[in-house]
């Protein structure tokens, strides 16, 4: 299977760079949103947009992506038509429009064939940044602790930090327990499947064990609004 998506991909990009072809190139821009699961992690899915001189949201992503690597038509808006005789896509974009076809095949087709989104695994996401470094990304998720207007986090590229998540949780001694407040902990998204966080739009590298300890965290705070009393001996599960 693998093997026979290689040569698809070769082909078509052989076919787009044969003398005298004069098509138009098909672009393309990705939005990667966070969504919140029902333990409080995130996970990602990506929402495609293709185009020329516009771009249009993809609604049907199954049946986009069927016809990108297949040769076939598709009606990406009421006044754009997919044509592979048309338009010619970049070797790269073809590479994540297989990535994300093959993220699909774990549905069934009548699954698929509904979504809207593409959800994305982590182990497929590893093997797609790389990818969508290069190209017009965005990032978006929502805060409901947020007032309303401000909930919506929109970040126009995908960043990515070498640094350690600045995030302190500051402990006080009181009496025979320990308080702590990680306020700023509010501020997280929690990414532990993709080995990730992120903060005010910027994503950090973070083990799934970090990711696991600090989510239960959170949760315990969220329940105690943000401030928690501690023993001795449940402070030391803590690291």
């Amino acid at each position: 299977m693998e093997l026979n998506k290689a040569m698809q991909l070769l082909q078509i990009f052989e076919q787009d760079n044969k003398p005298g072809q004069r098509r138009m190139p098909l672009h393309f821009s990705y939005l990667c949103l966070l969504q919140q699961e029902q333990d409080g992690s995130y996970t990602i899915s990506i929402e495609l947009s293709a185009g020329v001189k516009k771009l249009f949201v993809i609604t049907n992503p199954y049946r986009f992506l069927d016809a990108v690597l297949n040769q076939k038509e598709y009606m990406i808006s009421r006044s754009l038509r997919y044509d592979p005789t048309m338009y010619v896509i970049d070797h790269e974009s073809l590479k994540i429009c297989q990535l994300l076809w093959q993220q699909l095949q774990h549905f069934t087709a009548q699954v698929a064939i509904k979504m809207k989104l593409v959800p994305i695994q982590g182990s497929l996401w590893n093997r797609l940044t790389p990818l969508l470094n290069q190209q017009n990304v965005q990032l978006q998720y929502y805060m409901d602790h947020l007032p309303l207007d401000e909930q919506l986090q929109h970040f126009t590229s995908l960043q990515f930090s070498t640094e350690k998540l600045p995030v302190s949780i500051h402990i006080e001694e009181a009496k025979d327990q320990y308080r702590l407040n990680g306020e700023a902990l509010g501020q997280v998204l929690l990414l532990p499947s993709y080995e990730l966080a992120c903060m005010n739009g910027i994503l950090y590298a973070l083990s799934w064990e970090q990711g696991m300890q600090l989510l239960q965290l959170t949760q315990l705070l969220k329940e105690e609004a943000g401030q928690l009393l501690l023993t001795h001996e449940t402070l030391a599960q803590f690291p």
